[in-house]
């Protein structure tokens, strides 16, 4: 059974959603041990799209998974361009971050120690959801792939009959049926 990886990609899908924790599993990030259902889930997001179709192919489409898929519907994979660019994104952000913290660490331990700041509350935290919520709206910023774990359904594409060549000279034309 030879397939494109993209075609076996685009055909997983979750027969049964699980809503066992990820995070309670015992394992590594590639494959967990479930004591709920007592299987293996695979994280197939940590996996290149060669192991993945490999693991469904050894498992004949018959196992529990994880994975991410992208807004377009496409499954999310370690060697995916998109989730590349998500990835160092997100490390340019994180590292953004961290810089401006320690910029106003540094800027908080030469400031004049009389002066006090209002802490953060509750309210404060809200506002940031809206606004996130708003941004998503409007585009500016991207939501998170959406996570799906579950026992796993493949369905193989169908391969089309092959129909026979049609030969004109053995088709009745209209003139020869009226004689």
């Amino acid at each position: 059974m030879t397939m494109k990886s993209d075609n076996i990609l685009d055909q997983i899908r979750v027969a049964s959603p699980c809503h066992a924790r990820w995070e309670d599993m015992s394992g590594d990030d590639r494959a967990r041990f479930c004591l709920h259902c007592e299987k293996h889930v695979f994280n197939l997001s940590a996996m290149t799209q060669s192991e993945v179709e490999a693991l469904v192919l050894e498992k004949e489409g018959r196992f529990c998974g994880r994975f991410h898929r992208r807004r377009d519907g496409r499954m999310l994979t370690a060697d995916c361009r998109v989730g590349r660019k998500a990835r160092r994104w997100r490390f340019a952000k994180i590292f953004t971050a961290l810089f401006a913290l320690a910029t106003l660490t540094a800027t908080g331990l030469t400031a004049n120690p009389d002066q006090q700041s209002r802490p953060r509350g509750a309210l404060s935290l809200r506002v940031d959801g809206w606004v996130r919520d708003l941004k998503i709206k409007l585009g500016i910023i991207k939501p998170r792939p959406q996570m799906t774990m579950g026992v796993v359904c493949f369905t193989p594409p169908v391969k089309p009959s092959p129909t026979p060549p049609v030969n004109p000279r053995s088709t009745p034309l209209a003139s020869d049926e009226a004689k």
